[in-house]
């Protein structure tokens, strides 16, 4: 698949394949195995939370209808689909860092096995592909993990209220990060679903249980 600027992510991938470590392919078959856990819904598979939302009833000859799903691009269903490559390499600024443009996931060497780091950065892939296309598969995913949540976690509201203040967005931004709605609903989805305190994961395993996020 190629993007606006003609980058062949098929042929990067096959590359990366050929020469990866031992570490790179563990933290790739690692991600492969959480994306199964806990992302089927920034996968849009029909049995997670935005079934509602890609649910056809497709009327039959004998006037019963009949449930089917669906289909969204193809690059949506998975991290291997998007070609992402993963990497275990050190870095200077950070423990973690997704290139949305060149598909690369790296994590520093010693957060490879941290669960937490890993997440964190898999939302932010998970992100590029979805807003890869259109608004409205952000739209939905931020949608149904609001409404999954609000009944989980009493003060909701205000925890979004804090995590999206403008003083704080542009503090991350001034960072070089970008953790919008959709990555805090999906990092507490990630907390309560590991039973990690509020704010684990989009604070990189700091623990911030926190109305500010």
């Amino acid at each position: 698949m190629n993007d606006n600027n003609s980058i062949n992510y098929n042929k990067l991938f096959g590359s990366w394949f050929e020469t990866a470590t031992l570490a790179d392919r563990q933290l790739y078959i690692t991600v492969l195995q959480y994306e199964e856990d806990y992302f089927p819904d920034m996968t849009f598979k029909p049995d997670s939370i935005i079934s509602d939302f890609i649910r056809l009833e497709m009327p039959c000859d004998n006037g019963v209808y009949v449930t089917d799903y669906e289909d969204g691009p193809e690059e949506l269903f998975s991290i291997s689909d998007g070609y992402y490559r993963c990497f275990i390499n050190n870095l200077d600024d950070s423990i973690g860092r997704v290139n949305k443009k060149e598909r690369t996931l790296t994590i520093s060497p010693e957060y490879a096995n941290d669960k937490s780091t890993i997440l964190h950065e898999m939302i932010h892939a998970y992100i590029s592909l979805v807003d890869y296309y259109a608004q409205f598969y952000h739209d939905i995913l931020l949608l149904c993990l609001y409404n999954n949540l609000k009944g989980k976690i009493s003060d909701l509201d205000n925890r979004i209220l804090g995590h999206a203040h403008v003083w704080k967005c542009t503090e991350i931004t001034k960072r070089g990060g970008s953790h919008d709605i959709l990555f805090f609903l999906k990092s507490l989805d990630l907390d309560l679903r590991c039973g990690y305190k509020l704010g684990t994961v989009c604070g990189y395993g700091r623990d911030i249980d926190e109305t500010m996020g």
